[in-house]
């Protein structure tokens, strides 16, 4: 029977510093199954997340939507992405996905199938929708590699179509990454009443720095006006008798 004084085995057995040394080689086994929690920590318990085989997917519809567990977003995640979401409001949109790309844990929530999507190039369902209503803070999203290929049609949709669809960007007519502002509405071919409709304001003037048309210059001579200008005639009159006086003088004197 093993004997102890204050703690340590007197009679001769395996002191604990043996059993700390076997325990810290993973030599489990080898420590007397009554003395094993001593120096073995217990197994931290598995995290449950919930949610759909416990994933933290709270339905299917969530796991299409982007944005990882319980958020919808711009584009696929595989972990929680609330960190990413500054509004809050559930919905992680393209500009905070950019924001965080420089986060040092950014590249553990995009792995898995997440990843595989991403790299993909597809886009996640409904996050069209939500980067135009956003306004101002939305931007023009949409597909790329092969997803981008299937949904223009494939190898028939240059034959039948003319630029992006909308399944392949947010806004066909604008540019691919560009922001919802006001000025790059007008220059995709919207209106000034339908950009303000889109941003959500009442259709007020245009602002003042803004032109629909570029300002050309003159060209040609100056127009003359119509009407002539008024001189003071005065002058002019009697300039005029005195040569006549001067001429009718010298015609007597000769």
């Amino acid at each position: 029977m093993a004997t102890y004084r204050d703690g340590k085995r007197v009679d001769g057995g395996p002191s604990d510093r043996h059993y700390e040394i076997l325990a810290s080689h993973g030599n489990i086994d080898a420590i007397p199954q009554s003395r094993r929690s001593e120096f073995v920590a217990a197994p931290a318990p598995r995290q449950n997340r919930g949610g759909i085989f416990n994933s933290g997917y709270i339905s299917l519809t969530d796991f299409g939507d982007g944005g990882g567990p319980g958020r919808s977003g711009a584009r696929f995640s595989s972990r929680d992405t609330g960190a990413y979401d500054t509004n809050n409001d559930g919905y992680v949109s393209e500009a905070e996905y950019k924001a965080a790309e420089s986060r040092p844990d950014f590249s553990r929530t995009q792995g898995g199938i997440a990843a595989i999507s991403n790299f993909l190039g597809a886009r996640p369902r409904g996050s069209y929708g939500r980067e135009r209503a956003l306004g101002q803070r939305g931007t023009n999203i949409g597909t790329s590699g092969i997803a981008n290929y299937v949904a223009g049609g494939g190898m028939f949709g240059p034959l039948f179509g003319d630029g992006p669809t909308r399944m392949q960007q947010a806004m066909p007519s604008m540019d691919q990454g560009q922001q919802f502002t006001y000025q790059n509405l007008i220059n995709s071919g919207m209106t000034h009443q339908q950009a303000m409709q889109f941003l959500g304001f009442p259709a007020a003037p245009p602002p003042r720095n803004y032109s629909p048309t570029p300002m050309l210059r003159p060209s040609g001579p100056p127009q003359i006006p119509a009407t002539p200008r008024p001189f003071n005639m005065g002058g002019l009159l009697a300039l005029r008798d005195y040569n006549m006086g001067m001429q009718m003088g010298m015609g007597q004197s000769v």
